[in-house]
């Protein structure tokens, strides 16, 4: 079990991973419930670092970009977004955390959202 701390700094690692620099603010919103509900916490951690920057409804990543891979493998487990039982779970990596585990569908979300451009 992660720690509130480790919540916010992987939510923090994950927002970095966007390959648009410029998110609504419900798309970036998306990125952090991924991780964790403390959505409000991470954003304003996220300002007073220095990785993103409010404007208004949008937010810029002003930090460098990050990579996130993806590693399955067979399971039986529960979806870390959905709650949907799983037997292939795929888990994210990114800068020292493993975030997951993931079903197929909701891998496949997440990776979209990452990859959305900007409107």
């Amino acid at each position: 079990m992660q720690s509130r701390h480790e919540k916010v700094e992987a939510a923090l690692e994950l927002l970095r991973c966007a390959s648009s620099r410029r998110l609504s603010l419900k798309d970036a919103l998306s990125i952090v419930c991924m991780v964790t509900k403390l959505s409000e916490e991470v954003l304003r951690e996220a300002v007073k670092r220095g990785i993103i920057r409010r404007e208004g409804r949008e937010i810029v990543i002003l930090a460098e970009p990050a990579k996130a891979r993806c590693r399955r493998h067979r399971c039986d487990a529960v979806c870390r977004r959905c709650g949907r039982r799983i037997k292939l779970c795929h888990y994210l990596h990114t800068g020292g955390f493993e975030l997951g585990p993931y079903g197929s569908e909701c891998i496949r979300k997440i990776a979209h959202t990452l990859s959305r451009d900007s409107a």
